[in-house]
């Protein structure tokens, strides 16, 4: 349903997306699928797209690796400069580290 939700922006009725899950033959693993939006990229009337903000903190977090700094480092680097998260909230050196190996293995 929320992937339905997404796609009209919330301007259907319940019945109307019910109905519309149906006919598509939508399930509750394609809508989840579909709202894990990765960071560097944002959801725009159901599409997932690029979004230029966070691909600029992207290529921050990769010049800050490339010159050696940690994921600890990196991570303190965003929060003390007030970058907010995906979700708004603190940087961890975990997510910093997901960030640096995904774009490395999309640079392959």
């Amino acid at each position: 349903m929320r992937q339905i939700v997404a796609v009209t922006e919330s301007v259907w009725s319940k019945t109307s997306i019910l109905d519309a899950i149906k006919l598509h033959g939508l399930s509750k693993d394609q809508g989840a699928q579909m709202l894990r939006v990765k960071y560097g990229e944002m959801l725009v009337k159901g599409q997932i797209v690029s979004s230029p903000k966070e691909q600029q903190v992207i290529k921050l977090i990769m010049k800050l690796h490339e010159e050696g700094h940690s994921f600890r480092q990196i991570a303190k680097h965003l929060n003390d400069k007030k970058i907010k998260s995906k979700k708004g909230g603190q940087w961890d050196k975990s997510v910093v580290t997901t960030i640096v190996r995904r774009q490395q293995e999309e640079e392959k």
